[in-house]
């Protein structure tokens, strides 16, 4: 009797099984905010410059603008490029017109100088974050509980299947938030 009521379910309402090849519509069909589709034209009418090195990917929980790490940073240091700017300030601009949350996630695979003070990527990466947000919170005036910096180091790579083929797995994402989040 336990499992007559899941077969006539299935009978009654017939669910659709999703071939391994058809899983990669399953994001096509995710509803996007016209929001989020307007802070991406926002970021794309502000950051003309850096075509090949920004990658936009709008995937359920918002928009994800991937930079190249070597537009905000050089090999092994923590220290904020001046053409990094430009970026940066994109993301406040779009963080004073929406009111979404943004969190900042630093990626890097890359080999450290041997006189770096640093032993690890994922060190290097949580204070690249770090540095990002402090630079949105105290240039920008962005509120502080609006950012949320992670460091991730070699650990979460760029997946081709997500979107441009060929990008960089040492980068920069700024995630929008396109849903409540709280701390």
């Amino acid at each position: 009797m336990k499992y007559l009521l899941p077969i006539i379910l299935i009978i009654i309402f017939p669910v659709k099984i999703f071939a391994a090849e058809n899983l990669q519509n399953l994001y096509a069909s995710t509803f996007f905010s016209p929001e989020i589709i307007q802070i991406e034209n926002v970021f794309k009418s502000i950051v003309k410059g850096c075509d090949g090195s920004v990658v936009y990917t709008r995937v359920p929980r918002g928009l994800i603008v991937s930079v190249a790490q070597s537009q905000l940073f050089d090999n092994g240091k923590t220290e904020i490029k001046k053409c990094g700017l430009l970026v940066l300030n994109a993301v406040i601009q779009v963080m004073k017109t929406f009111n979404n949350k943004c969190v900042i996630e630093s990626h890097t695979d890359e080999t450290l100088p041997a006189d770096s003070p640093y032993k690890e990527d994922w060190e290097v990466t949580i204070i690249r974050a770090n540095k990002i947000a402090d630079y949105l919170v105290k240039i920008g005036k962005i509120p502080p509980e609006r950012i949320f910096p992670l460091g991730f180091g070699e650990y979460m790579p760029f997946n081709e299947n997500v979107s441009k083929t060929g990008f960089t797995d040492s980068r920069i994402d700024f995630v929008i938030i396109d849903y409540e989040l709280n701390r």
